[in-house]
Formats: structure tokens, sequence, C-alpha cells
């Protein structure tokens, strides 16, 4: 077996495990009164989305079915400035973002 072919049936491998399905987006960061989440999932799962503030307290928790592509508002009215991280989970994966609070 050439070298060649040893590269091309490791990258077809590499493809049938690509855990890199789920995407997320948060924007604007920093946000002041209320920010966007946008979600790229490449199959159809149920998700759970949780925000935690920097000393770990759970903000918020939503669950999602079947979706394949999200967005939505997070309103922060009544957030105190600060760091903030964003999880969105399915069975397979977890994502985590940072979104920064600040209102100046």
């Amino acid at each position: 077996m050439k070298v060649a072919d040893l590269v091309e049936n490791r990258a077809e491998n590499l493809d049938k495990f690509n855990l890199e399905q789920l995407t997320i987006a948060i924007n604007p960061n920093p946000a002041a009164n209320q920010f966007n989440v946008v979600i790229s999932n490449d199959e159809t799962d149920n998700f759970l989305t949780e925000i935690y503030d920097v000393i770990g307290r759970r903000i918020l928790t939503n669950e999602y079915d079947n979706s394949i592509n999200s967005n939505f508002i997070i309103n922060t009215s009544t957030w105190e400035e600060g760091i903030y991280f964003v999880v969105i989970s399915t069975v397979s994966e977890k994502v985590v973002e940072r979104v920064m609070i600040s209102r100046n």
C-alpha cells in the first residue's frame, strides 16, 4: 500500500467522525440589554441552552426540541455587568462561548 493510499483512507475515516457539527455565534458582544444566539447544527437534535455567570451561578436554562438551526434573543437588561458563559449542549456535543455585558 502506498503512502498516498494511507493518507486518503485516514481522511475518509476522519470525515466519518467529524465532531464539529454544532456551532454558535453571539452578537453583539459585548452586549448591553440583549444579545442574539445563533445555533447551527448539522443534525436535528434536541439541545439545552444554559447561561452561567463568572462565579458559576446558572442564570438561564432553555430546552429546544428537534432543531437544526435556531436564532433567539436573550434579554440581559436586569443582569449585572460582567462576563457570562453560554453553554449549548446536545447528546454528543457541548459548546461554550463567552459574552460580556457592558452598559458603558
